[in-house]
């Protein structure tokens, strides 16, 4: 009967934990903020966009949280935008996400091709994301 005890109060706290990493919580805005050489005041007016997902950054089929755009303000310092709006693989406003691990998958369109492709400043990480707290993206390297 103790056994049977411990059992269900492991199964309740696995239930319990799994549910809590799940939580529906405000979309978060992201932070762009590019400070390698790459990022510079050439690419200023340039639009960084950003995918959440929850499959990795690898390909272009992501399993599409949400994605955004900003247009970026550079100079020789760097690269700063905010994206604050949201929306889904359908073009639908995002205003709520799954609280958890996503990938943040961002670009900085160099050419202004609207694509994602070579000569392109990029970052790919992963986060956890529980809170509606700003989202920084700030590891960088040139595709």
């Amino acid at each position: 009967m103790r056994k049977l005890g411990y059992l269900l109060l492991l199964l309740f706290l696995f239930v319990a934990c799994e549910q809590a990493s799940n939580t529906v919580i405000t979309a978060p805005n992201a932070a762009v903020d590019c400070q390698i050489t790459e990022c510079n005041g050439a690419l200023n007016g340039r639009t960084a966009f950003v995918i959440l997902t929850r499959s990795g950054c690898s390909n272009a089929d992501f399993d599409h949280v949400a994605s955004g755009s900003t247009s970026v303000s550079c100079d020789a310092n760097g690269c700063t935008g905010v994206v604050s709006s949201w929306v889904d693989a359908n073009s639908n406003s995002v205003t709520e996400i799954i609280s958890g691990n996503h990938d943040v998958c961002a670009y900085i369109d160099v050419n202004g091709n609207t694509s994602q492709d070579t000569g392109d400043v990029e970052s790919d990480s992963s986060q956890s994301i529980s809170s509606s707290e700003t989202v920084v993206i700030d590891s960088w390297s040139v595709r």
